[in-house]
């Protein structure tokens, strides 16, 4: 009897599982996308239909802290999809326009699918998704995942390696962070230099015309220094949250799982470099990446990404050295393992569903209150919460604003003295005390302040949902100078709280 059909149909069978697998992955990102509701998703919604309806904007069309401001948009495009998408098929689109990336990723990742990538994908899952949402960073997730792909294969890299111009040439005008992609094929080719003893001309000319065409955006070579910028920022890792270290305070349901595969994925590593089983390349890029993770929350889904082939081959290669998997105790072994894999994974995602349904627009921002600020007579500005900007912007368009997601590395010397050099920073002063408001508020005929209420601010504490991107800067010392200078209270719901200027302070 001959075991072909058996084996056929067993193949069939497990397609058919994984397939399944991928389109419940799938399901989690798109609904973490559409009900997620990022802080900065106003700005690029509007900022796409400006250049849907003007063209490229080189000055900030936002604020009315810095107004002059050479603005580079380095997201220029994804911004473009993000409004064509939404203004079709509403939150749907852009939800599952990005929804689909990591899909791509986990369905590249499975085409050879076994235990262990199995494994490392539910693991890498349940720290991904607390991060995803339509974000244009995760652009930057699925393009460095493609480089080490390519770089961790070497007929692929000499077989697509000519078309990575055209990958950067979309992803310098898509996200700014296209620089990490010209550092991975940077490293990669000196590798594989060093392994063969030999520098090859055509990989150096890949890494020039790799870089040559980021300069084919609106910006030209100003896009290089918007990143410079961004990267040379002291206050970005001090403020933000999503810049912050992985050792400050995090929510231990998401904290947990990237310190046990921290742990575990840096004892694969050393045990491959011990056994020769790793390249330069894998060793060099995930002690990279692992060391930015460590750093600022926004890296720790890169360096998942790009360990993924070599913690899931590297567990192969460890546990196959400590016990035989096909016998018995190797079974129960992998049994026993999946379970707790399982217990991490479903814990996670349980955490994070109950925050994305926390961070939808009701509870996270003043959308009770817009309609009340749109019947407002009032002839100044408004002055709100750094982590609302965004939200200002799409639901008062005709409102400016003080800042918002896309400022806080805009420092410059500004030709105009009725502008800011560094709104970010004078917003900080403010909110803290370290600067009188009144000066700032009366140069900016600011006559509104729009700010979070106490029960909005520690619900937000103790579900942790502001930690990963949404920094919400809370400080009483604002408003107890407000209330101390007769600022009238005109509105309160749970989430807003609204004071008006009296005439007195004109």
């Amino acid at each position: 009897m001959s075991l072909k059909p058996f084996a056929q149909s067993l193949q069939i069978h497990k397609n058919l599982i994984i397939t399944f697998f991928i389109i419940s992955i799938w399901i989690l990102f798109f609904i973490r996308a559409y009900f997620y509701l990022d802080p900065d998703f106003g700005w690029h919604l509007k900022l796409g239909s400006l250049i849907v309806k003007s063209g490229i904007s080189y000055k900030d069309p936002f604020s009315y802290t810095m107004p002059s401001y050479p603005f580079i948009d380095h997201e220029w495009l994804s911004n473009i999809l993000i409004d064509v998408s939404y203004s079709v098929l509403g939150m749907v689109g852009p939800a599952l326009i990005y929804s689909l990336l990591p899909i791509i990723i986990f369905f590249i990742f499975l085409r050879e699918h076994t235990f262990w990538k199995l494994w490392t994908t539910l693991f890498s899952v349940s720290i991904l998704l607390p991060f995803f949402g339509i974000r244009t960073q995760v652009v930057s997730w699925f393009f460095a995942f493609l480089l080490i792909e390519i770089g961790n294969n070497d007929k692929l890299w000499l077989k697509y390696r000519k078309f990575l111009p055209i990958l950067f040439l979309f992803w310098a005008n898509l996200h700014g962070s296209f620089f990490i992609g010209i550092l991975i094929i940077s490293i990669y080719i000196l590798s594989r230099s060093i392994h063969e003893q030999k520098i090859k001309i055509f990989d150096i000319g890949i890494i020039l015309m790799s870089s040559l065409v980021t300069l084919i955006n609106p910006y030209g070579l100003n896009l290089w220094h918007e990143v410079y910028m961004q990267l040379s920022d002291p206050y970005l890792r001090s403020t933000i949250s999503e810049w912050l270290p992985v050792t400050t305070n995090f929510n231990p349901a998401i904290r947990y799982p990237i310190i046990i595969y921290a742990i575990f994925s840096a004892i694969i590593v050393v045990f491959l470099s011990l056994k020769k089983k790793i390249t330069i390349f894998q060793f060099i890029i995930f002690s990279l990446f692992f060391v930015m993770g460590f750093f600022s929350r926004r890296n720790i889904p890169l360096w998942v990404l790009v360990s993924l082939d070599t913690v899931a081959i590297g567990s192969k290669y460890f546990f196959s050295s400590v016990i035989e998997p096909t016998g018995k105790r190797g079974k129960l072994f992998c049994i026993i393992f999946i379970i707790l894999i399982s217990i991490v994974f479903f814990t996670s995602i349980k955490t994070t569903i109950i925050s994305t349904y926390s961070s939808i627009e009701d509870f996270q921002y003043p959308k009770n209150a817009i309609p009340f600020i749109k019947k407002l007579h009032h002839t100044g500005h408004i002055f709100s919460a750094y982590g609302w900007g965004g939200y200002l912007i799409w639901k008062l368009p005709n409102q400016k604003v003080f800042i918002d997601g896309r400022m806080p590395s805009w420092r410059w010397k500004s030709p105009n003295i009725n502008e800011s050099d560094w709104a970010f920073l004078d917003f900080r002063k403010i909110i803290s005390g370290d600067k009188n408001y009144r000066p700032f508020f009366k140069k900016y005929n600011i006559d509104i302040v729009v700010w979070p209420t106490h029960f909005f601010e520690n619900k937000m504490k103790r579900s942790n949902v502001a930690e990963i991107s949404l920094n919400l800067n809370n400080n009483d010392e604002l408003i107890k100078e407000l209330e101390n200078d007769k600022w009238k209270k005109i509105y309160q719901d749970y989430v807003t709280v609204i004071y008006q200027r009296p005439n007195t302070l004109k």
